[in-house]
Formats: C-alpha cells, structure tokens, sequence
C-alpha cells in the first residue's frame, strides 16, 4: 500500500493568496493618501490609483508566490508523511496481528493491508485480510474483536468520495471503502489505496 498522494491545488491557492494581498495593498495605498487627494478631482484620484498599482501587483505576485510554495512544501514533506502514518497504523510495531494464528485449517492468506475500521470510538486501526474463506479486518488491540464477513456472504463493495478537506485547496484524499455482507452490516474502512482492495477481487476471480 502506498502513501495518499496528498497534494497542494497550486493554482487555487496561488490565485486566492494573489486576490487577497492586491486587494489589501490597494485599499492601504487608498487609506493613506485619501486625506491628501480630498481635493483632487476624479482623474487626479484614478492616476494615483494606478501610479500605485503596478507596485502592488508586483507585491502581490511575490507574496503569492512564496506562500503557495511554502504550502506546497508543507504539504509534501509534512502533511503527506503524517498521513501516511496513519494510513499504515501497526507497521513496525511488535504488536502486530500475527495473521498465521488466526487462519483455519485449509484457510490461505491471499491479501492484506493495513486498515483502519470506523466504530464508535473512531477509526480502529488494524489490519485487513483477505483469505480463501473470509475478508477479515484485524485490529492492532489484542482486546478488540476481529470484524469478520465470510466471502459467500460479501454483498458489495464501493468506494465513497472523501469529504473535502481544507475545501479544494487540498487534493488527493483517498475515499472510504464501505463493505456490505449478507445481513445488512457495513463496514467503513480507511486506506491508503482502496482501489486496491477492489482489485483483491478481480485477481481472485
């Protein structure tokens, strides 16, 4: 499983960042000499107006840009590797599922990945396997029950859109992968690629 390719939507950012520092730096330059052009007429006004502008755009483009820049960098070598981590919870820990010790007899691993499984107490991590008999997600807690649903009885599985975080500023969230048995259970799982798990599927046919 690989890291959620977290990414900055450069251009949003850059743009509103640019919209909003012009827009600060003309309504300072009209604060400051709006006292000494009370008398001016209207083109005295709009020619100092644009005397000022270039000055501003020029400001504005810098501040844009090392701002979006900054962002970009905080998202990629911060952001992404936290997020990373939690998409892989359990991994290099020595309380790990031993996944051998729950297998039956005549049962065979074919898949898994680290998961996290939603409860009431917020997203479980674990693991998530995929055998012969079963799609199982394991959790990492040694007192938690495992989440079982034999494969006879899997009904469905899709992925649901992330929610929007930070608006459309921040790209690259992957989706919830919701899993529906036979009895009306559903599970909601984070990963890192869920698509992927959709392809345990398809392999296995």
């Amino acid at each position: 499983m690989r890291t959620p390719p977290l990414r900055l939507a450069f251009a949003a950012v850059f743009g509103r960042i640019f919209l909003v520092t012009f827009a600060i730096q003309q309504f300072t330059a009209f604060h400051k000499t709006r006292h000494q052009l009370r008398l001016a007429g209207p083109a005295a006004k709009f020619e100092a107006f644009l005397d000022f502008t270039p000055y501003a755009l020029v400001l504005a483009l810098l501040v844009a840009a090392l701002a979006s820049v900054g962002l970009d960098a905080l998202v990629r070598f911060v952001l992404r590797p936290l997020a990373g981590v939690w998409y892989h919870p359990g991994s290099g820990r020595t309380e790990a599922t031993p996944l051998a010790f729950h297998l039956a007899p005549g049962e065979s691993l074919e898949a898994s990945c680290p998961a996290r499984i939603r409860s009431a107490q917020g997203w479980r991590p674990g693991t998530l396997v995929l055998t012969s008999q079963s799609l199982t997600h394991y959790p990492c807690n040694w007192d938690a029950e495992p989440c079982r649903i034999p494969r006879t009885e899997l009904r469905s599985l899709r992925i649901e859109p992330a929610r929007a975080v930070l608006g459309s500023f921040l790209l690259g969230w992957p989706g919830r992968l919701v899993i529906r048995a036979a009895d009306g259970r559903e599970l909601t799982l984070a990963v890192a690629d869920p698509s992927e798990i959709l392809a345990w599927f398809v392999r296995s046919i």
